[in-house]
């Protein structure tokens, strides 16, 4: 089944109003297959980017970076700042939203290529240089990139509504859709 499109063009560019429909279209997609926040970028905001986790040195088509956040549950926090047992939060902090991410990743990369915008998601924490401990490319700064959150103490992603308890994923995408606004101020104050 097709899905509508939403990439009606007048010319050879793409009007605003069928951008902020791609966009929500996009956004809700995501929500429904289970994603917490949600945030896009133009690929323009990466351009600081080491050579070796560039998006485009994946896709160098993309015009736009999704990121998607997937909260980690307050109890299992809990457990584990308290030492009692690492095995809930190895296992639903660590793993289980990784894989639920990576299943988000695809579906919404399907979704985005059902409507003909190549689409590409990166798996949520996989290293593609084992020696040097660095996947394909940074979600946390894809994250800040789309509005997500911001580098806290530590070098952790930390976000307005879950802090720094969340696990991310990225999907790269030649639609054009329009960016969210990065965050400004620490969310650590």
């Amino acid at each position: 089944m097709k899905t509508r499109s939403y990439s009606a063009k007048v010319g050879s560019k793409t009007t605003q109003s069928a951008q902020e429909d791609l966009t929500w279209a996009v956004k809700e997609k995501a929500l429904s297959l289970g994603a917490h926040l949600v945030g896009v970028a133009p690929i323009e905001r990466m351009e600081g980017a080491p050579p070796e986790l560039h998006p485009k040195r994946l896709l160098p088509e993309a015009k736009s970076l999704i990121s998607m956040a997937y909260r980690i549950n307050r109890g299992i926090q809990q457990l584990h700042l308290r030492g009692t047992s690492p095995m809930p939060f190895s296992r639903f902090a660590g793993l289980e939203p990784r894989n639920r991410l990576d299943d988000m990743g695809l579906d919404l990369a399907n979704f985005l290529e059902d409507m003909e915008y190549l689409s590409l998601p990166v798996p949520s924490n996989l290293y593609y240089s084992q020696e040097k401990g660095i996947g394909e490319i940074s979600h946390k700064h894809i994250a800040m990139a789309a509005g997500i959150g911001r580098l806290g103490r530590g070098g952790f992603l930390v976000t307005p509504e879950y802090g720094g308890a969340v696990q991310l994923i990225s999907v790269l995408t030649t639609a054009p859709l329009l960016p969210d606004p990065m965050i400004e101020r620490d969310p650590c104050l």
